[in-house]
């Protein structure tokens, strides 16, 4: 799944919410997807923009808030989130490096990455990756944050 259009019929399959909903504006949906909010290079140096955001600026996702994390999503022994975290071994994209042996891959620096909030094609926030990625209601908390103090 990597368009907006894929997104759109598996959320109309599988989300009564979703598919009776007349807008779809104001939903936030997060990616728990390795690198789906990280910006990479392609081999001539041109800075590719994330999946997030390139499912964001779908019409099928007009005015949706797409959060992906911009590291591997890391998880416990037991199963438990624990957030993108950088990887050991890998190249500026994240890619694991040539002759990296595969026992090496996902091992994790303990250093969080972020979670990418993209709408309309356009990053509308950055979330340390050790908190749990939030949509519009903690985009306007921390507005008002930022306001007042």
């Amino acid at each position: 799944m990597n368009t907006g259009a894929n997104l759109n019929d598996i959320l109309n399959e599988s989300s009564e919410l979703w598919k009776n909903s007349e807008s779809k504006e104001d939903f936030t949906i997060v990616l728990h997807s390795c690198r789906t909010g990280r910006y990479t290079l392609d081999s001539d140096g041109n800075v590719k923009e994330p999946i997030a955001s390139e499912i964001s600026k779908s019409k099928e996702m007009k005015g949706v808030t797409i959060i992906g994390p911009d590291e591997r999503d890391g998880f416990s022994a037991n199963g438990k989130e624990i957030g993108p975290q950088t990887t050991k071994f890998t190249d500026n994209n994240g890619e694991y490096l040539p002759n990296t042996p595969r026992d090496q891959h996902g091992k994790q620096t303990k250093k969080f990455g972020y979670w990418n909030s993209f709408k309309n094609g356009e990053r509308t926030n950055k979330q340390p990756g050790n908190t749990k990625p939030a949509g519009k209601e903690k985009e306007k908390e921390n507005f008002f944050k930022k306001l007042f103090n």
